[in-house]
């Protein structure tokens, strides 16, 4: 620090660890190396966590970025806990981005993580300043305060934590910054990656590999990237693992020849030798005329979504395969070329791995690599779906205005919402939301996310939000269209806000020309189908109020899939007539449900908030109700409402929803009160809060509700056959026979009161309420001998001084629909 006059104090802060103290100065993000500044910021438990504090004691610590309804991160927390708990040098702290302090305290008790959690917002709104759009996201501060991880993505392995950790604990550690080619940012020549992560298998010569695939003459094969000569070139890459050939066995028993990467099976000297995460890649340069279809055989046993075999072509990834499929060999239909795409291509075969054999054998076999002519003889459905580009042909003439020459027809399908490409009857048109796009480097949620699409001062990225959130969900991850979603009419005016007022800038590289019409294709694309294979259904089915899927009267089948936030999955309920629906489930699952109204945004109510049926009670008074949902409401005709189906806990499940009409309108038991008491904080006074003013009806000797205008309204009814808010344990009914037909000494009766013995009486009007059929069984009509009972019995209790308390145990009667 310097200043103008010599001699002046200069008073500099200096922190136990390297973190700085102040705030990260507005406008800037962490970046990889940044020192970070010191933060405070309040755990699930109410306790705090402080950078500077925690690395005094602590030589790493992670900051970890997730939801309560990110599967990918709910993936990764079990490996991400068990390589905490076996480094105790290292401390973290996971920052729910959406979710309240409540939530986050639930999910890590139910959930048994022993790291710390934290609410949105903690740290000063830490993810803001480490621009996270995408979660799960990762981020690492070593012991000096500088960010050395900051990676978004699943880390679902136990080596994927623990490689990590090992690379930044431990006395010999310098400042280094994970996944740097130049290694350790302090140059010591010492400091080199660990040899066995190079390859140590040698691979087969390519022309045994171009024989071994059965690969025709326009196939040339090479092990690295075009240009490179010799080990000696700059480019060449060390890390590089080759493919070997093997011989085996077809699906009929026959002889046949095949390629695997040498990674996959890594050679064992007795110590059961293995590797950190490696990838071996075959590149294969091609000539093509348009219609040829890349086509190839393959078996594949791996660790799912963690083992994978991509086929890049031109640098661009057409396809992935994972999983356990080795039960037989399989056809790909990797990709179609069409005639603008006709000539020299170069093709990777690129299979990656990570250090943990935890599935299967981490193998992939290919064999008879060809191009074909795609028909109508698909055999393998699932692998004829071929990714295109919404815009294609890149316009390289002079004076061009737009970037492509060439962009679909997008046409509205009214019945599923979506565009489609050329006609309402193709494939779904999608917006690539989270990853670079043709039309820029950066992603579109990137830019919402950070403020640059904001037009006339109205920023857009809460209206990109609601997308984006769909485009980062378990099922769009398992059909490897992670950050894809289809595109609406209202999506499609976003991307048009979007390509028209967003700034070009070259680090984002997105079109610097004038905006046209179809500049908001750049971002889409589509998966086309040959041969025989079916469009690609809709992968948000349920997910969005966009997807919802309609019910109807009768029985339906919903299902839970996964966790979802906010809850519930979509259905939507179209009433053919107005009037009252009972609306319940079955099932063996305790399961919820949430009604929207039409506009999609109005919260009508839990299933617990609306109308209900009586809950039914065994003898000992316990609720009998499986855990199922069930309610009744009044319904519009033609009206759309939004229902909103999930279970306790998220649990996975498919049950059953019936909705059956019941009239005009429905007559319904309501609680008189509900609430034990509550207590005046001025007076101390103790009084029963949710109480309904009553007067009495002395010419039809009983009580009536009075609502809030000072209607007079339904009688007032004893609960007297089942438990109720006041008497929980058991019913008075139950009780009465209790104490008369076990001779109980009247000193031991509830119902002995101030020397009178109730219990006949309550015996004889509850015998005559079981006896009662319809909507009054069980209750009994309050007259001025019940009520004189019931207040005995509510200030003889430990009610004693609380106004209205009687009315605990009553209810009145409610009718909704028709003019009420």
């Amino acid at each position: 620090h310097t200043v103008e006059v010599p001699g002046t104090e200069v008073t500099i802060p200096l922190m136990p660890t390297g973190v700085m103290q102040g705030e990260l100065p507005a406008g800037n993000v962490y970046r990889l190396g940044d020192v970070m500044y010191d933060f405070t910021a309040t755990l699930s438990d109410g306790s705090t966590f402080t950078l500077s504090n925690v690395l005094q004691e602590k030589e790493l610590v992670v900051i970890n970025f997730w939801a309560t309804w990110c599967g990918p991160c709910k993936s990764e927390f079990p490996m991400m806990n068990a390589a905490l708990l076996q480094y105790p040098n290292v401390d973290c702290i996971a920052i729910s981005t959406t979710d309240s302090r409540d939530a986050v305290a639930s999910f890590k008790q139910s959930n048994n993580l022993s790291f710390n959690m934290a609410a949105q917002g903690a740290g000063g709104n830490l993810n803001e300043k480490f621009a996270v759009a995408g979660i799960p996201h990762t981020v690492m501060v070593d012991r000096y305060g500088v960010v050395v991880v900051n990676e978004v993505g699943s880390l679902p392995n136990l080596s994927d934590w623990t490689n990590r950790f090992d690379r930044f604990v431990g006395d010999e550690y310098l400042p280094a910054i994970w996944g740097m080619e130049d290694g350790p940012i302090i140059d010591d020549p010492t400091l080199t990656p660990p040899e066995d992560i190079k390859p140590f298998v040698d691979p087969s010569s390519l022309s045994d590999v171009k024989t071994a695939l059965n690969a025709g003459d326009e196939f040339s094969f090479r092990y690295q990237a075009k240009d490179v000569l010799s080990k000696d070139d700059e480019n060449y890459d060390p890390y590089s693992w080759g493919w070997s050939v093997r011989t085996g066995l077809d699906d009929n028993g026959s002889d046949i020849s095949y390629v695997r990467p040498t990674n996959t099976a890594i050679p064992s000297d007795g110590n059961d030798t293995s590797i950190d995460s490696s990838y071996a890649i075959l590149y294969a340069d091609v000539t093509v005329k348009g219609g040829d279809t890349l086509v190839f055989d393959y078996k594949v046993g791996s660790e799912l979504k963690c083992d994978i075999l991509y086929i890049l072509i031109d640098g661009v990834i057409v396809k992935e395969l994972s999983g356990y499929q080795s039960d037989k060999w399989y056809t790909c239909y990797a990709y179609v070329f069409t005639d603008d795409e006709a000539g020299e291509h170069e093709i990777a075969f690129l299979f990656n791995k990570d250090g943990d054999k935890t599935a299967y054998d981490d193998e992939i076999y290919m064999a008879n690599l060809r191009l074909e002519s795609v028909g109508d003889n698909v055999s393998d459905s699932n692998d004829a779906l071929i990714f295109r580009y919404a815009a294609t042909v890149p316009n390289t003439d002079e004076g061009a205005t737009t970037q492509f020459k060439k962009y679909i027809t997008p046409v509205l399908n009214e019945d599923d919402g979506y565009l489609h490409v050329g006609s309402a009857d193709g494939p779904i048109l999608f917006a690539d939301l989270w990853y670079a796009t043709q039309w820029s480097d950066m992603s579109v949620w990137q830019l919402a996310f950070s403020d640059y699409c904001v037009v006339e001062g109205f920023n857009y990225r809460g209206a990109f939000e609601d997308y984006a959130w769909a485009a980062n969900n378990n099922i769009i991850s398992e059909m490897d269209m992670h950050g894809l979603v289809p595109v609406t009419p209202d999506l499609r005016d976003l991307l048009n806000i979007m390509t028209k007022y967003v700034p070009y800038t070259e680090e984002w590289d997105n079109f610097d020309g004038e905006w046209h019409e179809n500049e908001w294709l750049e971002i889409c694309c589509y998966y086309q189908p040959y041969g025989n294979t079916p469009h690609l259904e809709d992968p948000l089915k349920t997910i969005t109020f966009d997807a919802a899927v309609e019910v109807f009267e009768g029985d339906n089948t919903v299902d839970v899939p996964f966790a979802m936030t906010p809850r519930g999955f979509k259905y939507k309920f179209i009433p053919e007539k107005s009037g009252i629906y009972h609306v319940f489930s079955t099932g063996s699952v305790d399961t919820f449900a949430f009604l929207v109204a039409s506009d999609k945004k109005t919260f009508l109510g839990e299933w617990d908030d609306l109308v209900q049926a009586e809950v039914s009670k065994d003898e000992n008074g316990v609720e009998t109700a499986d855990g199922n949902f069930e309610f009744y409401w009044d319904f519009e005709a033609g009206e759309t409402y939004y229902l909103l189906f999930t279970t306790f806990l998220d649990q996975v499940a498919t049950y059953n929803v019936t909705i059956e009409y019941v009239g005009e309108t429905y007559t319904y038991m309501e609680n008189a009160a509900t609430a034990i008491y509550s207590a005046n904080l001025i007076t101390g006074e103790l009084f029963i809060p949710d109480a309904i003013d009553y007067t009495y009806d002395e010419e039809n000797d009983c009580y009536r509700y009075v609502d809030e205008e000072g209607n007079v309204g339904s009688p007032i009814y004893l609960d007297i056959s089942r438990p109720t808010t006041f008497m929980w344990k058991a019913s008075l009914y139950d009780l009465a026979v209790h104490y008369i037909n076990n001779d109980i000494p009247l000193e031991q009766r509830e119902l002995y009161i101030n020397g009178v013995d109730y219990s006949d009486m309550v015996r004889k009007y509850g015998y005559k309420a079981i006896m009662t059929s319809g909507q009054y069984k069980g209750y009994v009509l309050v007259t001025k001998e019940i009520y004189d009972f019931l207040y005995a019995l509510t200030v003889h209790s430990a009610h004693e001084g609380i106004f209205n308390s009687w009315l605990t145990l009553c209810y009145y009667e409610v009718t909704i629909g028709g003019d009420n």
